[in-house]
């Protein structure tokens, strides 16, 4: 039963939310991350976490998540900066996300809370 609710709080979340490996693969999405990024999961399951950033900002992201897994903490990520995702059509948007450590079994993961705040502000 626990696991269960586990599995529905993370599906019905009204964020998208995705687990980072150390690798910066991304292992775990829910429904919200497929309908705010346009892919299906199986199309982000395995695949860099950078795939849904604007190309221009790939390369620097890479280092940024090499720091955060140096010393790992709940934080919001970029404070202070303006964060933009890209969805599988190649259309960008502003979001703010969240960053939380989860150590597994398997090591160290990084839960990702996205939230497109152009939805925030239509209502959406």
């Amino acid at each position: 039963m626990p696991m269960e609710i586990y599995h529905r709080i993370f599906e019905s979340s009204p964020d998208a939310l995705l687990v980072i490996d150390p690798a910066g693969r991304i292992t775990l999405v829910n429904a919200r991350a497929e309908a705010l990024f346009g892919y299906e999961r199986v199309d982000m399951i395995g695949q860099a976490i950078e795939m849904l950033i604007p190309p221009r900002y790939r390369t620097d992201h890479v280092g940024y998540r090499r720091d955060y897994l140096g010393a790992p903490h709940s934080r919001p990520m970029g404070e202070g900066a303006a964060l933009f995702g890209q969805r599988k059509g190649g259309d960008e948007f502003a979001v703010d996300v969240m960053l939380s450590p989860l150590h597994v079994e398997k090591g160290l993961f990084i839960l990702c809370i996205v939230r497109s705040l152009s939805e925030r502000r239509s209502g959406k």
